[in-house]
């Protein structure tokens, strides 16, 4: 028997691959997106001359000389910003101008405090005034007369030592009384100064070509110490004896206000330890303000 198909029963559709596709709202939204991210990318390489440079490297451009890009010489925007850093900033905001070549000098030799320059100076000048009438002597050993410190840089080590011990020897002061050891000392190492200011690598203390230097050195600082030359003068030690007899003179005392404070000056020196010069001034002077 033939059966009959339900009354209200609808037959299945069959797929339709020619129909064409429906696009959701938020498909449109990524295709926009999408659309616009590539034209701000191709915006973007237009600046940079990127589609210019393609076509000068390109063998088959055809299609691509026909864009409407403009030429952007990345070379010269380059030169005319230059960045320092982080971002864009101007070259000459950040440097002096180029230095000279007298300043370069200036700047790269040694440097010394003023003190220290007035130093090296006067022992430099000292030398030089010995020197010249070490000369002018007849007698002048040849070694000396190729020890001018004016010409250092042609001087040798073994010239230069002979010089050096020969001056420390025979150097005085303008009242012909002897200089002390640690002047002399003092000289050798302005003289150590003025050869590093000038470039010299001669080390007046260290090398072994100046040995002779340092023993000339050595024996006349102790010759000037048995001597006593350059020796401090300390102040006599006041003995018990001497505090009775002054005591008993009436050197110390309170028998009136100027021996009052000559014995307070006296006792407080003692007992505090007040034995330099400014600190007794200073206590004379607080005194003086109380009263």
């Amino acid at each position: 028997m033939t059966q009959l198909p339900m009354v209200g029963a609808m037959k299945p559709e069959e797929p339709d691959i020619f129909k064409p596709p429906v696009f959701k709202p938020r498909s449109v939204q990524l295709l926009l997106g999408l659309f616009g991210s590539i034209c701000c990318g191709l915006r973007h390489l237009q600046k940079l001359g990127f589609w210019a440079k393609i076509c000068q490297n390109c063998h088959y451009r055809p299609h691509l000389t026909k864009l409407p890009l403009k030429f952007v010489d990345m070379k010269a925007e380059f030169k005319s910003k230059k960045t320092v850093g982080r971002g864009d900033v101007e070259a000459s905001a950040h440097f002096k101008e180029p230095l000279s070549l007298v300043e370069m000098e200036n700047l790269s030799c040694q440097s010394f405090a003023q003190n220290t320059e007035n130093k090296i100076m006067w022992a430099v000048e000292l030398y030089r005034s010995w020197w010249r009438q070490r000369v002018a002597k007849p007698d002048c050993d040849s070694r000396i007369i190729w020890a001018s410190i004016d010409n250092l840089k042609q001087v040798s080590k073994g010239n230069l030592c002979f010089a050096l011990s020969a001056f420390i020897g025979e150097v005085k002061k303008q009242d012909l009384t002897e200089y002390p050891g640690s002047t002399l000392y003092q000289i050798i190492l302005c003289i150590q100064f003025f050869c590093d200011k000038n470039g010299l690598k001669h080390k007046l203390l260290d090398d072994e070509a100046f040995v002779p230097l340092r023993f000339t050195l050595d024996n006349i600082m102790k010759e000037r110490s048995r001597a006593g030359i350059g020796e401090k003068k300390s102040s006599d030690v006041i003995t018990m004896t001497d505090e009775e007899s002054m005591w008993a003179k009436g050197v110390l005392g309170d028998s009136s206000p100027e021996v009052l404070r000559d014995t307070l000056m006296y006792l407080l020196g003692i007992n505090l330890a007040l034995r330099g010069g400014k600190n007794i001034e200073h206590f004379v002077h607080l005194v003086s303000s109380l009263s």
